[in-house]
This record gives structure tokens, C-alpha cells and sequence, in this order.
């Protein structure tokens, strides 16, 4: 099947241009497992999330684009970083210099030994990216992990029940699987823009075996589904958030719609954000 990647500029693609969409899904899903945990989250951590996530986000583009030109670039993503570098660079250090700040002066010892943690998740990921790493699930894996782990280790040092961390843990799995079938899928849809920039993915290393990708956000929301009775209600609430994304993303991905793979893609992340936040305020 052919995947055809457009670069016709379109406005609403802006937040996926600056990686705000990936931002944002970590901090309302950070606000959705603490609300269902009846835990405070403290503005500090939830700036640190947010920050390192975009950071990560917009430093590997920047390093995709870094001495290509920006008219030849498959995506309109890459082609905003390439022609405004030096701004993006620029508010790259700042948010860095913001990230350390915070992290510092606004976080508790946990709470920065987990910032630790979450930093060498990200440092892993940026280099096997960067240099290629051809191990079939690293870049999709790592993804998951940027995003379960960045919003689960927060938690460590709260006072949680054995229940309550059980629960915890299980319904990170389910949000980690989705986060990484949400990673792989869009790698399908975009196969043609990673095989110009070089990148490897998931899709590019099955091949014909593709095709089995597009049933697995139908599994996934039928376990978050099965597993909603073994959880509180309120921690069976963003189960509950979980398979209705999963089951859209499946709508998403067998419709094909958006036809443009780069507006598919902004569809995907923005409604993740936007379950995220209903799990929160639901």
C-alpha cells in the first residue's frame, strides 16, 4: 500500500510542529492517575513532565534536520524545525534551562531522584534513535516507557495502599501499550517520511508482517476493559479512558482517515490529550 506524506502547510499541524501535543498528553495523563489515586500533584512536577517530554520531542527533531534542507524535508514537522532552527534552538535551551531550574528549586529528594530516572530514559532514547538502533521495537519501547515511566515514578514516595499500587501498576501497562501502538501505527502511516530521513521503526523492520499492526488497539481495549473490575472505580475510570482511545485509534487506523498521514497523526495525539483530560475531569 502506498503511503503518500504531504507538506502542504496546514495551521492546526502547529502544536505537533512544536511537540506541545506530546507535552500535553504526559501532563493530562499525569493529572488523570493522580486524580483517580486522590493524590496532590505538585505544579513543579507536572512543569518537569511536561518540560522534558517537549524537550526530547523537539531536540530529536531538531537533530533529524540538523544541516538538511528544509524544502526536501517529508513533513511539515521537519520542514518548521529545519527553516526556523535557530528559534527552536532557542527555546530548546530555555525550556532546558526552566527544566533544570524547576527540577531543583520546585522538587523533593523523591521527586528529583525520579527526575533522574525519567532523564536517563530519555538520554537512552535520543541515542538510539539518533544512531539508528536497528533492534525491531527500541524506538516504539522507549517511547512507551518516556511516558508510563514520566508519569508513574512521581508517585514514588506517596503514602499508596498495596491495592492502590497494585492498581497503579497495571493500568500504566495499559497506558504504556497504548502509547506504544500509538507510536507504531503512526510509524506505519509515515513509513515513506522515515525511509527518507533514515529513521527505523517497527513498521519499516516487519515488512509484509505489517498488516498484523492493525488489529492491536482493538486487543488493547479489550484488556482495559477486562481488566476494569480488578481496579477501583476511580482507577477503572481511566481504564475505562484508555479503551475508549483504543478503540478510536482502531476506527482511525481502519478508516485511514485523515486521508494525509501527517493530519492523522495530529488526530491520534490530539485525542489522547483530549481522553486524558476527560479521565481527569470525568
Amino acid at each position: 500500500m502506498s503511503i503518500s506524506v504531504q507538506t502542504n502547510f496546514r495551521f492546526w499541524r502547529i502544536f505537533n510542529d512544536w511537540a506541545l501535543d506530546a507535552a500535553g498528553v504526559a501532563v493530562a495523563w499525569r493529572l488523570a492517575f493522580a486524580s483517580a489515586l486522590g493524590v496532590t500533584v505538585s505544579p513543579a512536577s507536572l512543569l518537569v513532565l511536561g518540560l522534558s517530554v517537549w524537550l526530547v520531542y523537539l531536540g530529536d527533531r531538531w537533530l533529524d534536520v540538523r544541516g538538511r534542507n528544509s524544502d526536501v524535508l517529508p513533513t511539515q514537522r521537519h520542514g518548521f524545525v529545519a527553516r526556523h532552527a535557530k528559534l527552536v534552538f532557542a527555546a530548546w535551551g530555555g525550556g532546558l534551562l526552566l527544566d533544570v531550574f524547576v527540577a531543583f528549586y520546585g522538587l523533593n529528594a523523591p521527586q528529583i531522584q525520579a527526575g533522574l530516572v525519567l532523564l536517563g530514559i530519555c538520554i537512552v532514547y535520543t541515542i538510539g534513535v539518533q544512531h539508528k538502533a536497528r533492534v525491531r521495537w527500541t524506538k516504539e519501547l522507549q517511547v512507551a516507557l518516556i511516558f508510563a515511566a514520566g508519569i508513574g515514578i512521581f508517585f514514588f514516595g506517596e503514602s499508596l495502599s498495596l491495592s492502590a499500587t497494585k492498581g497503579l501498576l497495571v493500568t500504566l501497562a495499559i497506558f504504556g501499550l497504548v502509547c506504544f501502538v500509538n507510536c507504531a501505527l503512526i510509524a506505519r502511516w509515515e513509513i515513506p517520511a522515515d525511509v527518507r530521513l533514515g529513521r527505523q521503526s517497527l513498521a519499516r523492520a516487519m515488512g509484509e508482517g505489517v498488516f498484523w499492526m492493525r488489529g492491536w488497539p482493538a486487543l488493547i481495549g479489550v484488556a482495559s476493559i477486562t481488566i476494569r473490575g480488578l481496579l477501583s472505580p476511580a482507577m477503572g475510570h481511566v481504564a475505562m479512558a484508555l479503551a475508549l482511545y483504543a478503540f478510536s485509534l482502531q476506527l482511525i487506523d481502519g478508516f485511514e482517515w485523515p486521508r494525509n498521514p501527517e493530519d492523522r497523526r495530529c488526530l491520534a495525539d490530539g485525542l489522547l490529550f483530549a481522553v486524558g483530560l476527560w479521565a481527569w475531569l470525568g
